[in-house]
């Protein structure tokens, strides 16, 4: 396109929020803990967009202060909405003097929000001729997408055209101000009509047309096919202010008298002296390189253009973490495309003389569990290889046999004498063990790495390259994109269908960014001995543990599953036709737009607890609520309850087994809590209910195959165990050493009773109190819990600290240090990152201090179990195969399946590698359970 036909416009607001919660767990400040990842963030934003659009006009459009004309027709639009967080806040003047630095126009038109002139631009825009591309996220803008107008949204990609906004809405462009209007939109607090959902809103607009036409047309709502519809008119009739005003609220208005004309929207000449004074505050260390060095050029006479200024310098974006006080090698590698035998020979002989390899694989997924390797890339000492064999597109070059490759590599790399570098060992462990490669000792883990040096931040290796590096990192979403003819959309394709050059050059950058990380985050780590000696004692041994865990899988029992679901399912449909005999009404309980209908206005019930959008809620908490006196809620808590069994358990598992082993096999992480306790997914296997005697019965399923058992090994109340040995809190060391029931001596405790004279209650509220102390639970949420007043949950609180002094002083002991400090640390000393304490909101500020009493217990919790997995995994490796597996880790419990012979030996190993793991002021006890089933072995 010739210049100045496309104009882009940024919703500046928007991007605040975006760039700000993409980081918001990294806590990114400068040297004097004043916070830039949000302005950072924002820079890469808006570089990416002119990397995208070179020879577009380009503005951004902020939001005026101040009311506008929809908080004078509805005084409470937009009134549930949050304030900006602080950390956020502080960083806006910031990134509008950037923004005004670079040149680039910032429009704000007073009284007047950045919807509507966004709206007036796209309008003026497009009548004048040009393509606008609105860079937002913001739902109301797709009422102005046309043939020239598009909505990019920069977080994946993607261009939204007239197709696009139907598909994602259900409605075409001109009819998104009447959807929000009759659905209502919780973001800005906008009303809407009580029982209009997306699927009724789409239903009435696709087939009357406008809010006006449906006002117009009663009568033919009654034939429509959707819920509700019979009742509609009447409830319209009745709402019908509520919905014209609501309509006028999300109707974007295109006639804002705007200061420039869009072809006037021309970016002006950099200031790089300002970019620098800023850049230099913010400790952005590449990118004041690069505009001292823009200085420099033009001094001398060798000026660039502002726009090549800037869209070159799109990979400069860094912080205070980056790598300016560590050399990185500079050496260039040589890059090999391995495509005949040659070249092949070649990757083997550097692979001898390298002691510490990189791999990276790009795979192209089946599923989500399953994939077949497309490429694997390899950089060695002087070379960076990358082996194409799985491109399949037409015209793809030759390509080497996978037995070829894999034959030629698996003496190099199985010989146990090189260091693997990579990012996520163990997914590359399960990639390459399909075709005979093993990965052993000694290897380095960059994801466990960054985890170690920081456990509150993003692993995300892009994102940890941008923010040590300064350099941006394509993923695999952006590889497999590729331009349509119209260049207004990208297409997603496989990746066995991306060229083999592209597919190169994306893998070589990630194998310098893996070992640039490696040397900078290794650095970092030796500054920090023991998270140094936490990620190599344990992290490391435990991806293999893991590994492996992976591998066994847990027998599942089809036939269990099979009653359990005929089971659910016929007592979901009598409870459902209770709750619709109850409702007098059919509707739909999934819907809680249509629930809130049924009992709040059909049958008058008042609601206790509104949302924050101010709607009735019928979250769980509020259902409960009304439960103690109407049955029809309680009937909908239990249908809810069978309902998730069902979908998210009993009849989903068994279609994930797989068909080669018979078993189904979750993953595991260790880089998915800021406390270092253990995750899972796909499914997530730690989190199968227990509350319920239906939820416990799900646990049945997970059997032993003919011939085993299942053996459960759990630490008893460690956490608590661990509060007392690291409070010092002698009084409930002593209750621990003499093997006390610790609730029912808690209660003897603050009751100032014996232990003879504790009754069930007393103990209920006992546990409550050691239990919920430990998660810094205060007097209103012991309250709830225990269904008390407030005074009466201080008072247990308060006799609670006078009998336990140690634990009140260890929690002011954490919070004064966390303040002090921004982290905590655990039993063995590994600092765990709490940086946000110093930028957080008032209201966030108590939320993460309950975080920080709690983070050593877990932490330290994670780490004893993750040390007697190692230990158990070193016993059980000189033993048959067939004797024993660990099958799986749920917070503090171990399951195995073990041979039926070895149960009551191998039972009595486990708990003695279990308890004698640390040594505490108290015991570590470990209960072990056997059973054909994990329920029975639990």
């Amino acid at each position: 396109m010739a210049t100045n036909s496309q104009l882009v416009l940024i919703d500046g607001n928007n991007f605040l929020y975006r760039a700000y919660y993409s980081t918001a767990r990294s806590g990114l400040t400068n040297s004097k803990g004043e916070p830039t990842g949000a302005t950072k963030v924002y820079i890469s934003m808006i570089q990416k967009l002119e990397k995208s659009y070179p020879n577009a006009l380009i503005a951004v459009v902020f939001d005026s202060h101040g009311p506008c004309f929809r908080h004078e027709l509805f005084p409470d639009y937009k009134g549930t909405r949050k304030p900006m967080p602080d950390d956020l806040r502080a960083q806006v003047d910031t990134i509008k003097k950037i923004i005004t630095a670079m040149g680039i126009p910032l429009i704000s038109v007073p009284c007047v929000e950045a919807d509507d002139v966004l709206g007036t631009y796209a309008k003026l825009g497009s009548e004048s001729g040009m393509d606008v591309f609105l860079a937002t996220g913001d739902k109301d803008l797709a009422a102005m997408v046309n043939e020239h107008v598009f909505i990019v949204n920069t977080m994946d990609d993607t261009v939204m055209d007239r197709d696009g906004v139907i598909a994602k809405f259900g409605v075409p462009p001109e009819l998104i101000s009447d959807y929000l209007a009759l659905k209502g939109d919780t973001a800005d607090n906008i009303p809407g009509m009580t029982g209009i959902g997306d699927k009724s809103a789409t239903a009435l607009l696709n087939s009357i047309g406008s809010i006006e036409k449906i006002a117009a047309n009663l009568d033919e709502v009654k034939n429509l096919n959707f819920r509700g519809s019979k009742t509609f008119a009447e409830n319209f009739i009745k709402q019908q202010e509520n919905v014209r005003l609501s309509k006028i609220l999300t109707t974007i208005k295109t006639d804002v008298d705007v200061p420039l004309k869009p072809s006037e929207l021309v970016r002006q000449k950099t200031d790089h002296k300002t970019l620098l004074e800023i850049y230099t505050a913010c400790e952005f260390t590449k990118l004041i390189a690069t505009e001292k060095a823009c200085i420099a050029n033009e001094a001398n006479g060798d000026l660039f253009s502002t726009q090549q200024e800037s869209t070159n310098s799109e990979d400069a974006v860094t912080d205070n973490h980056s790598s300016e006080n560590i050399n990185l090698s500079q050496k260039k590698h040589i890059r090999v495309t391995v495509s005949s035998e040659n070249t092949l020979k070649m990757l083997i002989a550097e692979l001898k003389i390298s002691d510490s390899p990189v791999l990276y694989p790009l795979r192209t997924w089946i599923n989500a569990v399953n994939s077949c390797l497309t490429g694997l890339a390899i950089r060695t000492i002087n070379c960076d290889f990358y082996i194409p064999l799985g491109h399949t597109y037409l015209g793809a070059p030759a390509q080497l046999e996978y037995s070829e490759v894999f034959s030629a590599l698996s003496p190099v790399i199985n010989n146990g004498q090189k260091e693997i570098i990579s990012y996520d060992i163990k997914d590359l462990m399960h990639t390459l063990d399909k075709y005979g490669i093993e990965i052993t000792m000694p290897y380095q883990d960059i994801m466990n790495e960054l985890h170690s040096f920081n456990s509150a931040a993003d692993t995300d290796l892009s994102k940890a390259s941008e923010i040590f590096l300064g350099q941006s990192l394509d993923d695999e979403q952006e590889l497999c994109s590729v331009a349509v003819p119209s260049g207004k959309r990208k297409q997603k394709i496989l990746l066995a269908e991306v060229e083999v050059e592209r597919a190169a050059e994306f893998a070589f950058k990630h194998l310098e960014a893996i070992q640039n990380l490696h040397q900078i985050i290794g650095q970092k780590l030796n500054e920090m001995p023991e998270n140094k000696q936490a990620y190599l004692v344990q992290e490391l041994p435990l991806i293999k543990v893991l590994y492996k865990m992976e591998n066994n899988g847990f027998y599942l029992d089809n036939n269990e599953f099979s009653k359990q679901s005929l089971s659910l399912n016929q007592k979901l449909r009598e409870v459902k036709d209770n709750i619709l005999m109850l409702a007098g009404e059919d509707f739909n309980i999934n819907s809680t737009k249509e629930v809130s209908y049924i009992l709040y206005d059909k049958l008058g019930i008042d609601c206790p607890k509104k949302t924050p959008t101010g709607q009735p809620s019928t979250s769980e908490e509020t259902l409960s609520l009304i439960a103690e006196n109407y049955e029809i809620a309680r009937l909908i808590l239990n249908y809810r309850a069978l309902a998730k069994l069902i979908n998210t358990y009993v009849d989903k598992l068994p279609a994930l087994v797989d068909a080669s082993t018979g078993r189904i096999h979750g993953l595991f992480h260790q880089t998915g809590t800021s406390t270092g306790r253990l995750s899972s997914s796909d499914p997530n296997l730690q989190n199968i209910p227990v509350r319920t005697p239906e939820g416990r019965a799900v646990r049945a399923g997970f059997a032993a195959k003919p011939g085993y058992k299942i053996v459960a090994a759990d630490y008893s109340q460690i956490e608590l165990r661990l509060m007392a040995h690291i409070a010092n809190e002698h009084n409930m060391i002593r209750s621990f050493n003499a093997h006390e029931d610790i609730h029912r001596s808690t209660a003897a405790q603050i009751h100032n009773i014996s232990l003879d004279d504790v009754t069930s209650d007393m103990r209920r509220s006992a546990k409550a109190i050691n239990f919920g102390l430990i998660y810094g639970m205060n007097r209103f949420g012991l309250a709830k819990q225990l269904n008390i007043s407030n005074d009466v949950a201080k008072n247990y609180i308060d006799n609670y600290f006078a009998k336990y002094p140690g634990v009140k002083t260890y929690m002011a002991e954490i919070k004064k240090s966390v303040h002090e400090n921004g982290y905590v640390s655990t039993i063995s000393g590994r600092k765990l990152n709490f940086d946000a304490i110093h930028t957080a909101s008032k209201m966030a500020l108590s939320g993460i201090e309950r975080a920080a009493i709690n983070a050593p217990m877990q932490g330290s919790a994670a780490e004893i179990i993750k040390s007697a997995m190692i230990r158990i995994d070193e016993w059980m490796s000189k033993l048959p195969d067939d004797n024993i597996k660990m099958l799986l880790q749920v917070h503090d419990e171990l399951i195995f399946e073990v041979k039926a012979e070895f149960v009551e030996e191998y039972s009595r190993i486990i708990s003695e590698i279990m308890s004698s793991v640390i040594k505490l002021e108290i015991p570590l006890e470990v209960s072990v359970g056997v059973g054909q089933n994990w329920s029975e072995a639990h």
